[in-house]
């Protein structure tokens, strides 16, 4: 079943703590990569599920860089 979150507060301080709250919501392990992930989906509004979410993980994981695969 698909669920639709609160809209993020985006604004500096409070991305952080929607960041932290969208990983917590999906059951993922907190660590840099998902993080950077997790504010890169936000900022850019894209639609995700926990197994999309997992997928772009891995792919973020085998990339040589972060910024590789995650633009800014």
């Amino acid at each position: 079943m698909l669920k639709v979150l609160d809209s993020p507060d985006l604004n500096a301080s409070g991305l952080k703590g929607t960041v932290a709250q969208l990983i917590a919501h999906l059951g993922i392990i907190p660590e840099p990569a998902a993080t950077k992930l997790a504010e890169y989906l936000l900022i850019n509004r894209l639609p995700i599920t926990k197994e999309t979410f997992q997928s772009a993980l891995q792919w973020l994981k085998t990339a040589d860089a972060a910024e590789v695969g995650l633009p800014e």
